[in-house]
């Protein structure tokens, strides 16, 4: 099987879901997978796939208005919160971003989560 296969495969099970979102997937699953004649697309792994994208892109979007928020403060020391906002900001963007460019590594690494100490 070809990867463009593949991503025929996830079309037919995704067909709703935009051609990006869909290469996502196909990425996720092709990953770690040195031999793509080797995959098989079921609709568990390809749900799985997906339920992994959605819930970055859903931490992203979290990230981004607690950035958004942060910045509209003016403090004059930083507090332990402000802090922890930016270490989940930046573990979320380095997760989608292995997603998209490192597929392969492993983004549970680190107990998968940051949450702030309160």
């Amino acid at each position: 099987m070809s990867i463009a296969n593949v991503v025929l495969q996830i079309e037919k099970l995704l067909a709703d879901e935009p051609a990006d979102r869909i290469l996502l997937v196909a990425k996720v699953l092709c990953s770690g997978n040195a031999d793509v004649a080797a995959i098989s697309v079921s609709h568990q792994q390809v749900r799985n796939a997906l339920s992994r994208i959605q819930s970055l892109d859903e931490q992203l979007v979290a990230a981004a208005r607690d950035l958004d928020n942060l910045a509209c403060e003016t403090p004059l020391e930083f507090e332990p919160a402000q802090v922890w906002t930016l270490i989940r900001t930046i573990k979320v963007q380095s997760q989608m971003l292995g997603l998209v460019y490192y597929p392969t590594t492993d983004q549970t690494s680190c107990s998968g989560s940051v949450a702030s100490p309160n």
